[in-house]
C-alpha cells in the first residue's frame, strides 16, 4: 500500500473533529516528519483554517469535499485534496484526506494556501 501511496504521489491522513493528526502515511512523514501537531500548522503552517477549508466543510456537511490546494513543502506544487468525513463509535467525528500533487500547469484554481 505504501508503494502505491508514493508512487502515485498520493498522501493519506486521518484527522479529528479538533484538527489533531490520527495518522499520517508514510511518505508525508518523509516529507513533515512525525506528526505532532494540528493538522492546520503541520501541511499548511496556520493557526486556524483557511476561509475555504476542506476538513471543516467536510465536517460540517458530512459530505465529500474536493478542495485544490498548494503545500509549501511540496515545492509549491498544487494538491487535489479529497476530504472524506467518517465517525467512529464515538461521537467525535474524522475524516480522511487524500492528496494528489497534480502536474504542473494543471491546476485549475487554488483555494487555499500557506500563510
Amino acid at each position: 500500500m505504501e508503494f502505491i501511496l508514493e508512487t502515485t504521489k498520493t498522501g493519506l491522513d486521518i484527522i479529528d473533529s479538533d484538527f489533531n493528526i490520527c495518522f499520517v502515511d508514510a511518505a508525508w512523514k518523509k516529507v513533515y516528519g512525525t506528526a505532532q501537531e494540528k493538522m492546520l500548522s503541520y501541511f499548511m503552517g496556520r493557526d486556524k483554517p483557511c476561509d475555504v477549508c476542506g476538513v471543516q466543510k467536510a465536517m460540517e456537511t458530512k459530505s465529500k469535499v474536493i478542495t485544490e490546494e498548494v503545500l509549501a513543502k511540496e515545492d509549491n506544487r498544487v494538491v487535489q485534496v479529497t476530504t472524506i468525513p467518517f465517525q467512529t463509535h464515538s461521537e467525535n467525528g474524522f475524516v480522511l484526506k487524500s492528496m494528489l500533487i497534480l502536474p504542473k500547469g494543471s491546476a485549475k484554481k487554488t483555494n487555499c494556501s500557506r500563510k
